[in-house]
């Protein structure tokens, strides 16, 4: 029934019968048209047309680059957006939370962000709604050097200098004598494995104090730093 008048509605996506009838789009977006036929044929009234526009919105979340400064503070997002409809508004929550309003646009980057998890909520003008959620990695490079190593250690490990660590890529490092001599050199190695390390104790040294030049690459940093270890 329409406006007082018996009747059934025809069209796409239209199901069941005259009393008990849907609306059922399925996976339809944009304009849809759907007909009012009144049942008394004799009737003057014609067959009416109504108009229902299908809003859609899709959203997708991700880490555009990790937070990797001191202050944990300069990670970036972009949320990218699948909408037929405009106006869209987007909310974020997390250990920074914010809005931006869209417009017309389809992908917006949310730039200084703390690493932690974070939820996203984008609304069209219908008030449709989708959900996603994204992380920002803390990526900043965390490292530890030993100051001292034993030639003659009962254990392999305490006669290797290596760079030990988080979020590093690879190092490279030059030992150098007291005459200014490189007397050892690795490139390319892996943090946390002994391998690439210095092996004093198959090193054709005596013990004293040696210099080091590393250089250390990490996701988004690279950093070189000098300092000296003593051989026992």
């Amino acid at each position: 029934m329409q406006d007082g008048i018996e009747g059934r509605w025809t069209g796409m996506h239209v199901r069941g019968e005259t009393g008990n009838q849907i609306f059922d789009p399925g996976q339809a977006t944009g304009k849809q048209l759907i007909f009012f036929e009144p049942l008394n044929a004799a009737s003057c009234i014609g067959v009416g047309e109504k108009e229902i526009f299908i809003s859609y919105i899709n959203i997708v979340a991700e880490e555009l680059s990790a937070s990797f400064n001191d202050t944990d503070d300069n990670g970036n997002a972009i949320i990218r957006i699948e909408s037929n409809a405009g106006g869209i508004l987007l909310n974020w929550e997390g250990k920074a939370s914010g809005s931006h309003d869209l417009g017309e646009d389809k992908s917006f980057e949310i730039r200084q962000l703390p690493s932690g998890r974070y939820t996203v909520n984008a609304t069209d003008k219908w008030g449709c709604t989708a959900t996603d959620t994204f992380e920002i990695r803390y990526a900043k490079a965390f490292y530890f050097l030993p100051n001292a190593v034993m030639k003659t250690a009962s254990d392999p490990e305490n006669s290797v200098f290596y760079l030990k660590g988080e979020n590093i890529l690879s190092y490279s490092y030059e030992i150098y004598n007291r005459w200014g001599n490189i007397i050892a050199a690795g490139y390319e190695a892996t943090a946390n494995d002994p391998v690439g390390g210095w092996n004093v104790q198959s090193a054709d040294i005596t013990p004293g104090v040696y210099v080091y030049v590393m250089k250390i690459y990490g996701e988004y940093e690279k950093k070189q730093i000098a300092g000296s270890v003593t051989v026992f």
